[in-house]
């Protein structure tokens, strides 16, 4: 009895597990089929996803080659920008622009101004008509036979001034008095519009305010600007060959020159194998001097004018480093009357334990240490107006047709749309108990 008791319960028991089995396998076909419509799903979004990801993949190669493009057409741009930036500063560069303008010695002591003049300050134009006396500056008068010089300047106003050398002037030349204005800055807010030199013969000599600027034995010079000093004056041809030491090895050389002078292109100069230097110039122990080389006032050789813009007397140079020798000589160019062009410039470094002497002792030896740079063609910058080698005759050049293809039409499709929300239920744990 007991055992047919135990055999039922034993019977009972696996009848129990199977149907608990049972329950098992049907949770897990339920959760199987869940997750296989899930997988479908994701196996149909995967395939819509990749068509979207390609699209976006083909548009971003094709945004990747038109940047390559872009940046290609931008920089032939971004040149083409400056060039035309500098053809608007070489047409609006402050002084004479125009008019019809006269300045003359007369029998007063004032010289005469008659017509118009069309001149750009700040880059804004003016017109005005010239003053009929225009009164010489006075900081002393001209010994007999000798020279003064004086630049000629209009205001916004239209007013008419003149600035002398600052001293008593007993120049031997004019080209000497005229060369001094360059260590004389323009008055601010100006333009320049003309020079004027004069000599008297008479026995006392030019009595500035009293002697007439022209007759008797005064005899006089009018220089009248023709247009931005700039761009009035400077190279129109690289020169002949690079200054340099001279055959002689106290001096100087230079190659031929071919130049602007104040609006007008002159016969070349011909180059220097040998030039002495103008003035007998010095350099201080262990310091440095500088020259800017100059054509002449007679447009037939070159003059060697000392970093402190003083011609036909001994400079006296004692700058610390070649650095304060080229800012001097930076300033002179600037204020260089139109009538002279800068060519080149020449720093010396004295290597000898006593003063340095132009003539006498050399240039690039034992005595000093030279370095020559020489003023070059190029064109009108707008980013290089000041300075050394910043005299340009010569405007950019317009810029041709922008050659860049620009930036064609995307042709890549518009991308897909990523796949929906996921429908498919979410599986839930097998076992549940």
């Amino acid at each position: 009895m007991a055992e047919s008791i135990k055999k039922r319960a034993s019977s009972l028991a696996n009848i129990a597990d199977a149907f608990h089995i049972r329950k098992i396998w049907e949770s897990i076909k339920t959760e199987l089929d869940a997750l296989r419509t899930v997988a479908n799903e994701l196996r149909t979004d995967h395939a819509t996803f990749k068509t979207a990801a390609d699209g976006v993949e083909t548009l971003i190669e094709e945004l990747y080659d038109d940047h390559a493009t872009a940046v290609t057409w931008m920089t032939e741009v971004d040149a083409d920008s400056d060039i035309m930036g500098n053809i608007i500063s070489f047409n609006m560069a402050d002084g004479v622009i125009g008019g019809d303008f006269g300045i003359a010695g007369t029998a007063a002591v004032t010289l005469l101004g008659s017509g118009n003049v069309r001149y750009r300050i700040g880059g804004q134009e003016y017109y005005a008509t010239l003053d009929t006396t225009i009164t010489l500056e006075d900081s002393g008068d001209i010994v007999q036979n000798k020279y003064g010089a004086w630049r000629i300047l209009i205001d916004r106003t239209g007013a008419v001034t003149t600035q002398d050398t600052g001293a008593q002037m007993a120049f031997d030349n004019a080209e000497d008095a005229l060369l001094c204005l360059s260590a004389v800055a323009p008055t601010a807010n100006t333009a320049v519009i003309g020079y004027f030199t004069v000599t008297d013969a008479g026995a006392g000599g030019f009595d500035i305010g009293t002697t007439n600027t022209s007759g008797g034995t005064a005899t006089g010079v009018v220089y009248k600007v023709q247009n931005a000093p700039k761009k009035a004056t400077g190279l129109t041809i690289a020169n002949g060959a690079a200054t340099a030491v001279g055959t002689t090895p106290e001096r100087y050389s230079t190659g031929t020159k071919d130049v602007m002078l104040n609006g007008v292109r002159i016969a070349q100069i011909a180059a220097e194998a040998d030039k002495t230097f103008d003035d007998a110039d010095t350099i201080g122990q262990s310091q440095y001097g500088g020259w800017l080389i100059v054509t002449n006032l007679a447009q037939n050789a070159t003059y060697a004018l000392a970093s402190n813009g003083i011609a036909g007397t001994v400079s006296a140079m004692t700058h610390a480093d070649a650095a304060a020798a080229d800012a001097a000589l930076d300033i002179i160019a600037d204020q260089l009357p139109p009538m002279f062009c800068p060519v080149a410039k020449l720093v010396i470094q004295n290597l000898l334990g006593a003063g340095w002497t132009a003539n006498t002792d050399d240039v690039d030896g034992v005595d000093g240490a030279a370095t020559f740079t020489d003023a070059t063609v190029g064109t009108w910058d707008r980013a290089a107006l000041t300075g050394f080698d910043s005299h340009k005759v010569t405007p950019p050049t317009i810029p041709a047709s922008i050659t860049a293809p620009l930036v064609a039409g995307l042709t890549a499709p518009k991308p897909a749309s990523a796949p929906a929300t996921l429908s498919a239920a979410a599986t839930s744990e097998v076992l549940t108990s």
